[in-house]
């Protein structure tokens, strides 16, 4: 089975990425990029980080309680660093389709199951990973709907993932920030 780590990022967002996050070789594969990000050179991963004061099309629900975050792979990831099982809702950028998700310490379920995520960032000028990045990391109810978006956005730079890579990608990253087992 193909994960998310074998897959090629184009090369627009390769160079992008190396640009952007100062990392000494671009990275080709979304794998190069986790091992990339390991340790200090990855942006902080929890809840002070991830979440956001709103408003934003991306909530997970945990516990009761809603939190605002920044791009759908926050929402991914924010259960993994707690822990947790969670619910997250996705307002796609396109409409106002909403794409709900299941998140658990073990897999995602997506809701529609024709769900896409894109991941990527603005093509050019200067600003946080929050402001060049995270625009452009959201969901779909579909690929055709992630193929308008990117016909309308000529801005970004972006690949699609499933559901699956995307929670693989941001379990990894996780992992990687936490670094090796003691």
């Amino acid at each position: 089975m193909t994960t998310y780590a074998s897959r090629p990022i184009p090369l627009a967002l390769s160079q992008r990425l190396q640009q952007m996050q100062g990392l000494p070789a671009r990275p080709i594969t979304l794998g190069d990029l986790v091992g990339a990000w390991s340790g200090s050179q990855m942006p902080s991963l929890d809840s002070s980080t991830l979440c956001c004061a709103g408003p934003s099309r991306h909530e997970v629900h945990i516990n009761g309680q809603t939190r605002q975050v920044h791009c759908v792979l926050d929402a991914l990831i924010l259960p993994l660093v707690e822990g947790v099982v969670a619910t997250v809702d996705s307002t796609s950028p396109v409409g106002s389709d909403i794409i709900t998700f299941r998140v658990t310490p073990v897999d995602v379920a997506a809701d529609p199951p024709s769900a896409v995520i894109s991941f990527g960032m603005r093509r050019d000028g200067e600003g946080t990973f929050f402001e060049t990045a995270c625009p452009y990391i959201n969901a779909f109810g579909s690929a055709s709907a992630y193929d308008a978006w990117i016909a309308a956005t000529p801005e970004a730079v972006t690949m699609i993932l499933t559901p699956e890579e995307a929670f693989q990608f941001a379990g990894d990253l996780v992992g990687a920030r936490r670094g090796p087992a003691a």
